[in-house]
């Protein structure tokens, strides 16, 4: 039997980072106001589809996306009116994770060897940060915003790995290594010449029709689960200030999901429980898809509507430019105030 094993402990690249000198030319294909995006389907505007021979997800009833229409970082962009560049892909994991078989032998998995996914080279955040630095040799730009979401397929991963070996300790030991990984995808980019990081939590995915559907009490686990992970998070990025960013900001996804199902009509919502989507039963059954998506939160059983994809854009976007409440615990920049280059982008005066 296999059993997942993970080191204790962050995996950081050696400290002592020095920015990469970037050139002219570095900077002309990089504009100063650029943001770029590390993630999964939640941030994947549309990157998986192609790969997959247009595909998955299934279009229509999903746009292309894992929703009905723009995700957050398309939202995000439009009303910046900024570039952004997400390299996120459906169902990418946070890193690399490692298992050791019943000989002791360990391999690491991740999406690029499919370890969960039927799609042959299905990138992942670290081949995502990969491709990134390859496309920028001269370095990266030292003023764009990097931001990091990613954890929720790990979660996923967990819950499956779970249930096969019938070992709950398999589920915190995965979102134990989730932690480590974000942690080096900042320290990554950094390395490459990114000071500017927003990292994502991970939404409590207690509050989703997936797990309503397992009742209660499992419900309760789940959130307790992702409670915990969120708050150790915390500690990670707050380590990392300094050592790894100039600038690091929390988007907390986790409170403005709750935000949301606390006070849905606020939002111009009216269904916070049920997914819009209902997913085909036995074979040759359709999708059937609700009579107003966008008063529903959630498209099908773990993602947001467009509507909801642009809720997180704007609450996002308060979180990075200070507009909205500030962060407890979290240290890295004045309470309040975006990087100094971009406030006039965040005030709306560039």
């Amino acid at each position: 039997m296999e059993k997942m094993i993970v080191k204790r402990g962050l995996v950081l690249l050696a400290a002592g980072f020095t920015l990469l000198s970037t050139s002219e030319a570095a900077l002309a294909k990089n504009p100063m106001n650029e943001v770029f995006v590390i993630g999964d389907s939640l941030s994947d505007p549309g990157n998986l589809f192609p790969i997959t021979g247009n595909l998955i997800p299934p279009s229509p009833p999903y746009a292309q996306r894992y929703s009905n229409g723009p995700v957050w970082t398309e939202y995000f962009a439009a009303d910046m009116a900024i570039p952004v560049d997400s390299r996120a892909y459906g169902g990418a994991l946070s890193g690399v994770f490692q298992l050791e078989d019943s000989d002791g032998a360990v391999s690491d998995v991740s999406n690029f060897n499919s370890v969960q996914y039927p799609i042959r080279g299905l990138p992942g955040a670290a081949e995502e940060i990969e491709q990134l630095l390859q496309d920028y040799p001269q370095g990266l730009n030292p003023g764009a915003l990097y931001v990091i979401w990613s954890g929720a397929n790990d979660f996923f991963l967990g819950l499956t790995l779970m249930n096969i070996y019938n070992d709950p300790e398999i589920l915190e030991i995965t979102l134990e290594q989730t932690l480590a990984n974000i942690a080096d995808s900042v320290c990554r980019l950094s390395a490459g010449g990114a000071r500017h990081f927003a990292v994502g939590n991970m939404p409590d995915i207690g509050l989703t029709p997936f797990a309503r559907a397992m009742g209660p009490d499992m419900q309760q686990q789940l959130s307790y689960l992702i409670e915990s992970f969120n708050s150790n998070l915390i500690q990670v990025l707050n380590n990392l200030t300094g050592e790894c960013a100039e600038t690091m900001v929390l988007l907390d996804s986790y409170q403005i999901l709750h935000d949301v199902v606390d006070d849905p009509e606020f939002f111009g919502l009216d269904n916070i429980e049920d997914a819009c989507l209902t997913q085909p039963g036995e074979l040759g059954t359709a999708y059937a898809v609700c009579a107003e998506p966008d008063r529903f939160l959630f498209w099908d059983d773990v993602h947001p509507t467009t509507a909801g994809q642009a809720i997180f854009a704007e609450e996002f976007r308060a979180a990075f430019c200070g507009t909205g409440e500030p962060t407890p615990g979290l240290r890295g920049r004045p309470a309040g105030a975006p990087p100094a280059h971009w406030r006039g982008v965040c005030y709306g005066t560039k």
